[in-house]
């Protein structure tokens, strides 16, 4: 099996190529080891770092173009980044090891 290209462009809670680039983000490098990067195509309001059960892990208000969230503090496993814009949210999984 051949590794997944990086950086991916999400869509909602997937990997997979998003069909509108406009409402899309970038995340690098997947897995993660101590931090990983948000590339926004378009502005958002939010991006927010949710675990797996749910809780919110860390939150970015009014994000730059480019953002990095240091997740060394995180135990292993896997994360879902969210960016939200008004009513419109896309999600995108994580892996941290």
């Amino acid at each position: 099996m051949e590794p997944l290209p990086n950086p991916l462009l999400c869509n909602v809670l997937t990997t997979l190529p998003d069909s509108n680039p406009m409402v899309g983000f970038e995340v690098f490098p997947n897995p993660a080891h101590s931090e990983f990067t948000v590339r926004l195509l378009a502005p958002v309001q939010q991006l927010v770092l949710y675990s797996s059960l749910g809780k919110v892990c860390g939150i970015i208000e009014q994000p730059n173009t480019q953002q990095t969230f240091d997740i060394s503090h995180l135990p292993r496993g896997i994360y879902f980044i969210q960016a939200k814009k008004n009513t419109e949210q896309k999600t995108c999984t994580i892996i941290l090891h």
